[in-house]
């Protein structure tokens, strides 16, 4: 009948990758993200996302948790990462929400701590609590503490185990150090 069909509905992957590929305008492709049959049609679209608005569109709207997700993964609003922390329907898209990298408010998190139904959900945000006073303690302290990993991993690694956190491995202080790192940066 001639009916045209947008190439990102393509059954063909090539041709509807290619077709997300040169979509720019965010509205669109939040609804490619929302409406696409094809997997990898959703997530390159979603990939492609950067506005906060579509982003958060897809993350509350997208049928698919995958989708839902991935774009969680990506939106920097606390308020709308705790609100679907305690009220999506799928356990994965919580998960992301609560232990989203963007998601560091402590009142937030106690909120979530309280009020999520979801026990996993409220546990990570506990953690999450701690974590980043731990982190925010530690800021302050910058440059002795990573001074003080340092020797850790220097006395450890030549095989001086009288060091002062007892009970402490070099896989703990390793992951520690990968912490440190994700926060703060690299060594110079």
């Amino acid at each position: 009948m001639g009916l045209f069909i947008p190439a990102w509905k393509s059954k063909n992957a090539e041709k509807a990758l290619r077709a997300v590929e040169k979509m720019t305008d965010p509205e669109k492709l939040a609804r490619i993200a929302k409406e696409a049959k094809r997997r990898d049609t959703c997530m390159a679209a979603v990939e492609k996302l950067t506005d906060q608005t579509a982003l958060v569109d897809v993350a509350k709207h997208a049928g698919k948790w995958f989708v839902r997700e991935a774009a969680v993964k990506k939106v920097t609003d606390q308020t709308v990462l705790a609100d679907i922390a305690k009220n999506d329907g799928d356990s994965y898209v919580r998960k992301a929400a609560i232990n989203s990298e963007h998601f560091t408010d402590p009142d937030l998190l106690a909120d979530v701590a309280k009020n999520a139904g979801d026990a996993e959900v409220r546990g990570a945000a506990n953690a999450n609590i701690a974590y980043n006073a731990d982190v925010r303690k530690f800021g302050k302290e910058r440059a002795g503490y990573r001074a003080g990993l340092r020797a850790e991993r220097t006395r450890m690694q030549d095989g001086i185990h009288d060091y002062p956190y007892e009970g402490c491995t070099e896989p703990e202080l390793s992951e520690w150090w990968r912490e440190y790192e994700a926060e703060f940066g690299k060594e110079e």
